[in-house]
């Protein structure tokens, strides 16, 4: 009998990781932390519903910096205790459209005000990320979810070595503040712009054919910035249409981006949904200025939530 529960828990052991680093479905919400509490609900409900290995990411200072991180808690809090699953949040301490100094990085400029800044975000980032862990703990869950830190969404670092100085110094913040969190990289360049830096994870962005290339087991793929219009053969009675968003390029059905997250699933890489409402429209006003957004509440809201709910289940 012993010999039997030995080789158990051995096969057990085995089959962890494995399980531990299934490929997941999840939201790129990117203006999430200006959300309306009743999406943040909405969305909660909605991945209390859907179940397994689930992920939000979101760019928590440029759309709120005074509450970069409270949306993320009050749908976590919310989502985890019922979610049948594993939940996942990625939040991303920089967006491109802002000028970065690599430079503040490197050996000797400490005392740069840019450096301080960013580093200031890092500082933010754990103490949240710490306390929102040891609520889980405390309640059970800590073996169910994880806090992911992304340096800068869709960056365009042009060596190694600039975003080695720049990982030296937020480990050397985390190591200050008592806390360490995974990192993945998301690069948004092209060519030698996309690299893979030890140890992290890669997460690419656009058309699934054009960046699967890239892209390894334990990677994250998102059709940021490629527009999935809500076909009617996914939402019914959608008005929705290929043309609807053509600046986006060429657009692809919801029906298609399944299909394409299915076999990104089957590779062991994960998938983030993206819609352009969800980081607030007008895109040309600036992400502060996008308050209040209502993408799964507000006038399409109720297409928008049936296709999602279609996406997040259909693996």
């Amino acid at each position: 009998m012993q010999r039997i529960v030995k080789m158990f828990l051995f096969i057990a052991l085995l089959l962890t990781p494995i399980i531990a680093a299934a490929a997941s479905t999840g939201t790129q919400a990117i203006g999430f932390a200006n959300w309306t509490s009743a999406d943040v609900t909405r969305l909660a409900n909605d991945y209390a519903q859907t179940g397994g290995d689930l992920e939000l990411s979101f760019l928590p200072f440029e759309f709120n910096a005074d509450r970069p991180f409270n949306n993320a808690t009050d749908f976590t809090q919310t989502a985890l205790p019922r979610l049948n699953g594993r939940l996942k949040l990625t939040a991303y301490l920089w967006f491109h459209n802002a000028a970065f100094d690599w430079t503040a990085f490197q050996r000797g400029r400490e005392a740069s005000g840019f450096r301080q800044r960013y580093l200031q975000r890092v500082a933010t980032f754990d103490a949240w990320a710490k306390g929102l862990e040891q609520w889980a703990a405390a309640r059970g869950l800590g073996n169910r979810f994880d806090i992911v830190l992304c340096p800068f969404l869709e960056d365009t670092c042009a060596s190694l070595s600039d975003y080695q100085n720049l990982l030296t110094a937020i480990r050397a913040q985390q190591q200050h503040d008592g806390y360490s969190a995974p990192m993945r990289r998301s690069p948004g360049g092209t060519g030698s712009q996309i690299f893979r830096v030890t140890g992290l994870t890669l997460e690419m962005h656009g058309r699934y054919d054009s960046v699967r290339g890239w892209l390894h087991s334990g990677d994250v793929f998102s059709n940021d910035g490629n527009f999935v219009w809500l076909d009617a053969a996914t939402v019914p009675g959608s008005r929705e249409t290929a043309t609807s968003f053509s600046s986006y390029g060429t657009p692809t059905s919801c029906g298609e981006f399944i299909g394409k997250q299915r076999t990104a699933l089957a590779t062991g890489v994960s998938v983030l949904y993206w819609r352009p409402g969800w980081n607030g429209l007008p895109s040309s006003h600036s992400p502060a200025d996008r308050h209040n957004l209502t993408p799964l509440t507000g006038a399409n809201g109720a297409n928008e939530n049936y296709a999602l709910l279609k996406v997040l289940r259909s693996r």
